[in-house]
């Protein structure tokens, strides 16, 4: 028999309203997806509002860094634009 045990480190809180103005721009995208790949909207939706929601000032400026390609000029150059 399966078991859900990793649902008892899940949250009961309510995400910011940027996250759902996020999903907002970006339903047909999620829709679309969703019909590709036979799964829920809800599904897509979830996950892209953890990700979102999770996101915050130092989490911008990692990804400046990584688009960057690690060469520590461009990386200059780009995280003070993020910061």
């Amino acid at each position: 028999m399966a078991t859900t045990a990793y649902l008892a480190s899940t949250g009961n809180t309510a995400y910011k309203t940027e996250t759902f103005g996020f999903l907002q721009n970006n339903a047909v995208y999620i829709n679309g997806v969703a019909a590709i790949l036979g799964i829920s909207a809800g599904a897509i939706a979830g996950a892209m509002a953890e990700e979102n929601d999770a996101y915050d000032y130092w989490d911008a400026a990692l990804d400046r860094y990584a688009v960057s390609g690690m060469d520590p000029v461009e990386a200059a150059a780009t995280l003070h634009a993020a910061i």
